[in-house]
């Protein structure tokens, strides 16, 4: 989990941004990584508790990037019942 609403509002402007994410919305975006040449899903989690969080989903240019999309669904399902579990 890294940077926040900013950092993510300031990654769809930037240079290393690729393409938005059609089936997770207007809260994912696909950029090219500060850490290397590789794609990164980066999707906003707009969470009651701490607020809107970025997390960014990474892999190696070797990889199919396919695969980070479920995993980024999957993520935000568990963060989500995690903040249920919390709130009741």
């Amino acid at each position: 989990i890294s940077g926040s609403k900013d950092t993510f509002d300031r990654g769809r402007k930037s240079n290393c941004f690729l393409e938005d994410v059609p089936n997770l919305g207007d809260d994912a975006y696909w950029r090219t990584s500060l850490y290397g040449n590789y794609s990164e899903l980066c999707v906003l989690v707009n969470n009651d508790t701490y607020g809107p969080y970025l997390i960014s989903l990474a892999i190696n240019e070797n990889g199919d990037k396919e695969i980070l999309i479920p995993l980024a669904e999957r993520t935000i399902l568990n963060l989500k019942k995690l903040n249920d579990t919390k709130t009741n």
